[in-house]
C-alpha cells in the first residue's frame, strides 16, 4: 500500500479574478504535515503552484492514472471555485478569466471531469479535499447506490471515495487574516500537525475526525462557512490519514488547556484556578514558556475573537442608544443585519 498526495494551489489568476495568497501557502502547510514520517507519512507529496487549466488537468489525469487498488491518495485543492450559469462548479485554474462578471468555461476545470478521472483510477482509498468557494457542490456530484444499478462496477467509484470540502454547495471560503492560510486549511493543518484531530486517542486521525476537528473550529471563527463531509459509503470515513502525537508534552498541554478553556474564562483569558492548573503542567512537562504560550493561543484564539465581535456589536448598540432611546425598525433590522455580519 503507498500513500500519495497531489496538492494544488492556484493563487494567481487572469482578468477578473482576484489572487489568494493563502492557496499557495494553504499547499506548503498541508504538504508539510503529510509529508512528515512522524505524521502523514505519505510515500510522496507533489505540489502543483499555479498551473494553467490544461496543465492542472493533465497533472490529475496522469497523476491518478500511476495509482494502484491498495493506494491511499490524497487530492487537494486551494483555489477559487465558480460557478456557471447553470450553476456547475468549476475550479478556476492560473489563466482562468471572466468577461462581464461571467466565467470563460473553456478557461476552468470542469468538476466533473475531476470526479471521471477520480470513477477511473484504480485506487480504492480516495480522499478529496477541496477549500473553495461552492466546494460542496463537488460532493453533492458523488453518485449514491439506489440499489438500481452497481455503482462500483458501471461507474468506477470506489466504496472508499470521500470528500471534505470547506463550504456547502452555496457558500464561499474565506482567508483569515493574519494566519497566512484558508482557515478551513488552517485547522486541518493544526488537527494533525497537534493531534488534536483525534478525538478518540488512540492514536491515528482519520478522515472523519480530522474533518470534525477543522469544521468546529472554522465555525468558531465563521458562522458564514459550512464545512461538509461526504462519501459514497461508510468505509470513506474510517480512512487512517495520519498518526498523532498523542503522547508528547505539548500535546498532553494542549489537551489540559482546551478542557480549561471549555470551563470558562474570564475577559478571554485563563481564570486564576486553571492558571495555576497550566503553570504545574507546564512544569511537570518541562515546556518552556514560548512553548505553552504559542498552545495557549491558539486554543484561546476563537474564543477571542468571539469576544472581539461581541464587543463590537455592543459598542455599536451602545452608540445608537445615545442618539434615540426608542429605536425605531429601520436601525433595529440595520443592527440585525450587523449582528449576523459579525456572526
Amino acid at each position: 500500500m503507498g500513500k500519495y498526495a497531489l496538492l494544488i494551489g492556484v493563487e494567481q489568476y487572469g482578468e477578473g479574478l482576484q489572487s489568494l495568497p493563502a492557496a499557495t501557502k494553504d499547499v506548503a502547510a498541508l504538504g508539510k504535515v503529510l509529508d512528515n514520517p512522524d505524521l502523514g507519512g505519505f510515500d510522496n507529496v507533489k505540489q502543483v503552484i499555479n498551473p494553467t487549466r490544461a496543465e492542472m488537468e493533465q497533472e490529475i489525469e496522469l497523476w491518478l492514472r500511476g495509482r494502484e487498488p491498495s493506494d491511499l491518495i490524497v487530492l487537494f485543492f486551494s483555489g477559487h471555485g465558480i460557478k456557471d450559469k447553470q450553476r456547475r462548479l468549476y475550479f478556476a485554474a492560473k489563466n482562468t478569466m471572466k468577461e462581464n462578471g461571467l466565467l470563460i468555461r473553456s478557461t476552468a476545470l470542469p468538476a466533473i471531469n475531476i470526479q471521471d478521472y477520480l470513477g477511473s483510477c484504480k485506487a480504492k482509498s480516495q480522499v478529496i479535499i477541496l477549500d473553495c468557494c461552492f466546494s460542496g457542490a463537488f460532493g453533492n456530484m458523488i453518485p449514491r447506490d439506489t440499489g438500481e444499478i452497481n455503482l462500483k462496477d458501471q461507474l468506477g467509484v470506489t466504496e472508499g471515495q470521500v470528500v471534505l470540502t470547506s463550504t456547502n454547495a452555496v457558500g464561499y471560503s474565506f482567508e483569515e487574516k493574519g494566519s497566512g492560510l484558508s482557515i478551513y486549511t488552517r485547522y486541518l493543518v493544526e488537527g494533525i500537525d497537534s493531534g488534536a484531530a483525534d478525538e478518540d486517542k488512540d492514536g491515528v486521525i482519520t478522515v472523519e475526525e480530522l474533518h470534525r476537528y477543522a469544521e468546529h473550529k472554522t465555525k468558531e471563527i465563521s458562522s458564514e462557512m459550512s464545512p461538509e463531509i461526504h462519501r459514497l459509503k461508510d468505509e470513506g470515513f474510517r480512512i487512517c490519514l495520519a498518526r498523532a502525537p498523542q503522547h508528547t508534552p505539548k500535546m498532553k498541554y494542549r489537551k489540559t488547556a482546551e478542557q480549561l478553556a471549555e470551563l470558562g474564562l474570564e475577559e478571554d483569558k485563563f481564570p486564576l484556578p486553571a492558571r495555576s492548573i497550566l503553570d504545574r503542567a507546564r512544569s511537570d512537562l518541562k515546556l518552556t514558556n514560548a512553548e505553552t504560550k504559542a498552545i495557549e493561543a491558539e486554543v484561546l484564539q476563537p474564543y477571542q475573537k468571539y469576544q472581539a465581535r461581541r464587543q463590537e456589536y455592543q459598542n455599536t448598540l451602545k452608540e445608537c442608544l445615545k442618539k434615540k432611546t426608542n429605536l425605531d425598525i429601520q436601525e433595529i433590522k440595520r443592527l440585525k443585519h450587523l449582528c449576523k455580519a459579525l456572526d
